[in-house]
């Protein structure tokens, strides 16, 4: 007999030939996932992680740092967000940039040098709003593949590939959580960054990654696996048609969100989604 589930996920499966979405996992470390909840694996069950999973969602380190200092504002697109993006570039040690990555990108790199910081920073805000964002979370997006650097612990992004065997290698072993989830496919805007340093390929392409940026959010999470076992959203509904479910996402009840996200999460800040923009709460 065919279920929700399996009328949905054949559904998410054929609309992704389009193009407009593209379906994504997830894996990470029980005890880092439950973390997140304030669960301990000893004590809390899969279905206690599942009911705050599908409730919360899944969202990068950026949000559970308090000290404001240490942060990266979601939108933050100033001079001095800039500014340290340079500096850590300028700081990065060659023994943990991959070899094949490095060598295609020479000359990216020798730019971050002291002396290319001001044009660095006025052919920034030459810039529209829309493409400084884009280029912000493109070097993030870089940073973030790497590691070792000063924006890896408060990175902004999270890890997840279209490939659910990668997905599964970061989950460590079969009692790693692996998160089952879509996103509408992007558009590139149309900026020129010619006087500015743009790499040639991703430091790992092995690892297929897909960042995500922000947050994952609980609306288009349709499952998660653990121990052999899937977990399903319980929010999926029985539809012949799941076309508007596939751009707006789940309908979940997240009442008096704000008090849960304080007793029941590690989170200092959240996300919300408005009519396309996120917005850092």
């Amino acid at each position: 007999m065919t279920t929700t589930y399996d009328k949905f996920l054949a559904a998410l499966r054929e609309f992704s030939k389009s193009g407009k979405i593209q379906i994504l996992h997830r894996g990470l470390k029980r005890e880092d996932a439950f973390k997140k909840f304030n669960l301990d694996t000893k004590h809390n069950t899969l279905e206690q992680f599942g009911e705050r999973l599908f409730f919360f969602g899944e969202k990068s380190r950026n949000f559970q740092i308090g000290n404001k200092n240490l942060k990266v504002k979601i939108n933050d697109t100033s001079t001095e967000v800039f500014k340290k993006i340079f500096e850590i570039y300028l700081t990065l040690a060659t023994e943990y940039i991959p070899a094949d990555f490095y060598n295609l990108n020479k000359d990216k790199f020798a730019f971050f040098d002291v002396v290319n910081q001001n044009s660095f920073l006025k052919n920034i805000n030459e810039l529209s709003e829309t493409c400084k964002v884009y280029l912000r979370n493109y070097y993030f997006l870089i940073l973030h593949q790497l590691d070792y650097n000063d924006f890896k612990e408060i990175s902004l992004l999270l890890s997840s590939s279209p490939d659910e065997l990668q997905a599964a290698n970061h989950s460590i072993g079969k009692n790693g959580i692996k998160i089952n989830f879509w996103q509408r496919n992007k558009i590139k805007p149309n900026c020129d960054f010619k006087n500015l340093p743009i790499f040639i390929g991703t430091p790992h392409p092995e690892e297929n990654e897909e960042s995500i940026f922000g947050a994952i959010f609980p609306h288009y999470i349709y499952s998660f696996e653990c121990e052999g076992k899937i977990f399903i959203n319980p929010n999926i509904p029985d539809l012949d048609d799941y076309d508007v479910i596939f751009y707006a996402g789940f309908d979940i009840d997240q009442s008096d969100f704000k008090e849960k996200l304080k007793k029941m999460t590690s989170y200092q800040s959240y996300l919300e989604n408005n009519n396309g923009t996120l917005e850092e709460i």
